[in-house]
């Protein structure tokens, strides 16, 4: 459970907290994505939801927690390993509790390559994403594009 920040009066603050500019705002503008399951047909898909992303010269990282003992649901793995086949996204799966990282997972897009999940603390998560930078930051755009192009092609 987070502390959100709660004022004298027992009402959140539409103050930041962390990277959260307005909690308030934040919880109002959480969405319940069933309203279109009926959407995929007769299947088991359902909208999942991205717990963090940034972008740095076209490639992509994305942050999904889980919480303790949990594992991956079998859609949402195809899903990240179809996303590291495209060259230019990163996953990184990250069990534990609020704040507290105890696993990862990492689903790297070049060389196509997933780990194994292992344990992890905070300083060990900020250097996983840190070397993402770097390499992202180093990388240009059209290199990234290039290689996922030329291993879409090499797929078909």
């Amino acid at each position: 459970m987070i502390n959100i920040p709660i004022d004298n009066i027992g009402m959140v603050n539409r103050r930041q907290y962390g990277n959260i500019r307005d909690v308030e705002a934040y919880i109002e503008t959480i969405w319940d994505w069933s309203f279109l399951n009926d959407c995929f047909g007769y299947t088991n898909i359902r909208i999942t939801d991205g717990d963090g992303m940034v972008e740095r010269n076209s490639h992509l990282l994305i942050l999904e927690t889980k919480r303790p003992n949990t594992v991956i649901p079998g859609g949402q793995y195809r899903m990240f390993c179809n996303l590291r086949a495209t060259g230019l996204v990163t996953t990184i799966v990250i069990w534990g509790n609020t704040n507290a990282p105890t696993h990862l997972q990492c689903f790297y897009p070049y060389p196509d390559y997933t780990t194994v999940k292992a344990p992890v603390d905070e300083q060990e998560l900020k250097g996983w994403v840190a070397n993402w930078f770097d390499y992202a930051n180093n990388t240009p755009w059209r290199d990234a594009v290039t290689r996922a192009m030329t291993r879409a092609c090499k797929v078909v």
